[in-house]
């Protein structure tokens, strides 16, 4: 009994040597379903956990605990003697046949093995754990291997590879490659694990291996030879391939995504010592708009053309993505994208090529970019810096009108960093009470005051006077105009208020003050005005709202509601900038509108050119023939007022009559000298 025992230890000692080359944990049963061995990965999962001599069911229990798994879940592959419910007991025996490995709880692996079988227990656990095993003499020759490993040889019996060597079974580059990596592994003495690799088959497949190679010694601890196994894990790398490619790639134009060019440009990074080239950054001008008015589907072959035209010159040296929505990137590396000309110069090749027509569905379409360009060191540069710049860049270009490329200039960094911090502190302004008025006084033909317009001033604790003309887009854009906008109708409320208080008997002019089309679309709009009705009674004839066209063409449901709504209380509408948006009839004739106010781009150049003229006299008649007041705006000299009187224009704003001034100048030219 005692020689038997010696035997089992010899061979478990062997089994655990190959066991513990996996990096899968395997666990090994005896045939009452005790584990008699478990290897270093098992260990590492289970951080180092006391298992030996346990049974089955005890373990059970710890997985259970230790993966967050149901007691007992087993998967079972041919293993039909297994009790139902998964569990082995400490009575139970199992012959031979039962030791297919079992998958336990993801990787790990048990092995069933009898305890009488010792001298076959070595062969018994290569033939059962998940990977090919094989073990080769000081010259690399074969001394043995499992079924799996000759399998994959399409040999049949595993003591047929004794004395072979790689030469024999695979190409000649490959056995080389793998005798190299024995000799490397027995001359330092040093394992080489989990090592991802790939394998040409005779039949020309490759497939890949994940593979596990340790020296071997003996008992003088002298380098004998090499032990190894591997796994076939060709199905996991072309999942991570497949996650890899949807990671990197824009589904619908089939051109890398915003990820594939960051990884692109780290590759040509880490492979070359110096090169220079440019980034370009593409937004679309007006995407948005087909998107809209022509549906998705039709958006999406846009794009899809688009992607097209700018992939045609598809090189080695020319890199091109979609960024996303209607943004692409194209990166150039070369001597000849080195300066600021050749960029420039490629930039106005593709935006000529964006903006030739497109066929689509019968629908002919243009449409325009807007390219920031950057010029980048590939070697030594930053892919964030690069990435800012082009995107700085592009953003000018677009400021600048259709068709626009700009390269990049440190001035831009300087013109956005301001941009930045002004969206930092334009949120705390109201909290702040950094915000005042100044209103600009309107007039009559008789030079009368009828009104004023509202005008928003910002004094930034940290920055000083800031112009609205900087700070007012910045505030759409980053949605502090509702909390601003909300200050300005409440202003004005209490304004009038005050007067109305002060001045019972005077005649007030009206205060006009201008909606965002972000402030218009809030749900509760409406409930401003409302809560500020029952908070200041005052004459609300005198509070005229100002909406552009812009604001009408968007859900023209809603908006005829909101309109209606605000009229029916007694607010005054006024559309502001008129006949620079749109200008339909359609939208006039179903609004109760009270006044139009044309812009002042109308005035400016009128006098003297017949065709504005025609222009300006229609907006005029337009305005007239439907009962609405009409103001001009910009009037800055005593001819263009004269001017808009002969063609039946009554009321004006403008520096002819008065630059806005503040509050309280307004009160003491205007208000309080005239009630007293």
């Amino acid at each position: 009994m005692g020689k038997h025992c010696d035997n089992l230890n010899h061979h478990l000692q062997k089994a655990s040597y190959f066991t513990n080359l996996l990096s899968d944990p395997t666990v090994i049963l005896d045939a009452q379903g005790y584990v008699i061995f478990k290897n270093y990965a098992f260990d590492d999962k289970l951080s180092n956990k006391h298992l030996s001599l346990i049974s089955i069911e005890a373990l059970g229990e710890i997985l259970a605990e230790t993966f967050a798994y149901p007691y007992g879940e087993l998967h079972q592959a041919n293993t039909t003697q297994l009790p139902p419910s998964g569990k082995i007991t400490s009575n139970q025996e199992f012959e031979l046949d039962a030791y297919l490995n079992l998958n336990f709880y993801e990787d790990l692996h048990a092995v069933i093995i009898k305890p009488l079988d010792s001298e076959e227990l070595l062969q018994q656990v290569l033939n059962s754990i998940p990977a090919r095993v094989f073990w080769k003499d000081i010259n690399s020759h074969y001394l043995g291997c499992n079924k799996l490993f000759t399998d994959d040889l399409g040999v049949e019996d595993p003591k047929h590879i004794i004395g072979t060597c790689d030469n024999d079974y695979f190409p000649i580059e490959q056995a080389s490659a793998f005798q190299a990596d024995d000799k490397e592994v027995m001359s330092s003495g040093q394992p080489k694990i989990n090592i991802e690799e790939p394998l040409t088959r005779g039949s020309g497949d490759c497939i890949w291996l994940q593979t596990n190679k340790v020296p071997i010694r003996n008992n003088d601890n002298k380098i004998v030879g090499v032990m190894g196994s591997y796994m076939d894990i060709t199905e996991k790398k072309e999942h991570e391939t497949r996650l890899e490619k949807q990671a990197n790639t824009d589904t619908l134009t089939g051109l890398p995504n915003r990820n594939g060019l960051a990884n692109f440009l780290q590759k040509l990074k880490a492979k070359e010592e110096s090169s220079n080239g440019c980034l370009l950054f593409i937004d679309l001008n007006g995407f948005k708009q087909i998107n809209d008015t022509l549906g998705h589907q039709i958006g999406d072959r846009l794009l899809k053309s688009v992607s097209n035209r700018i992939n045609m010159r598809s090189s080695d040296e020319y890199f091109s993505a979609r960024l996303g929505g209607d943004e692409f990137a194209v990166l150039i590396h070369g001597n000849k994208t080195d300066n600021k000309e050749a960029a420039t110069e490629i930039a106005q090749s593709l935006n000529h090529m964006i903006a030739l027509p497109y066929r689509i569905n019968n629908h002919r379409i243009t449409i325009s970019a807007s390219i920031g360009i950057t010029l980048i060191d590939i070697a030594n540069g930053s892919w964030d810096t690069a990435y800012h710049q082009a995107d700085l860049a592009m953003y000018e270009a677009k400021a600048m009108g259709h068709h626009s490329c700009v390269i990049y200039e440190k001035s831009l960094s300087d013109k956005y960093n301001k941009i930045i911090t002004l969206r930092r502190l334009i949120n705390s302004a109201v909290k702040n009470n950094e915000l005042s008025i100044n209103l600009q006084p309107q007039f009559n033909a008789k030079h009368q005051l009828i009104g004023a317009e509202l005008l928003l001033r910002w004094h930034s604790s940290e920055l000083g006077p800031v112009s609205p003309y900087e700070f007012i887009p910045i505030a759409e854009e980053s949605g502090a105009i509702i909390a601003i906008g909300n200050w300005v109708i409440k202003k004005a409320f209490t304004l009038l208020y005050q007067w109305q208080q002060d001045y019972p008997t005077l005649k007030l002019p009206a205060l006009a003050i201008n909606i965002s089309a972000k402030q218009f679309e809030q749900h509760d709009f409406i409930q401003v005005f409302e809560n500020l009705i029952k908070l200041y009674p005052i004459n609300l004839k005198l509070l005229r709202i100002e909406l552009t066209e812009s604001i009408l063409i968007n859900d023209q449901e809603s908006v005829i509601s909101k309109i209606q709504s605000l009229h029916s209380k007694g607010l005054a509408i006024e559309i502001d900038d008129f006949g620079t948006g749109y200008s339909s009839l359609s939208y006039l004739s179903q609004l109760p509108i009270d006044k139009i106010k044309i812009d002042r781009s109308f005035i400016n150049e009128t006098i003297g050119n017949h065709r504005k003229t025609l222009v300006l006299e229609g907006l005029i008649n337009i305005g007239k023939s439907l009962n609405m007041g009409v103001l001009a705006e910009g009037v800055e000299t005593q001819e263009q007022m004269d001017f808009l009187f002969t063609r039946g224009c009554e009321e004006y704003q403008g520096y002819y009559f008065s630059k806005p001034i503040t509050e309280e100048d307004f009160n003491k030219q205007y208000i309080s000298n005239n009630g007293l």
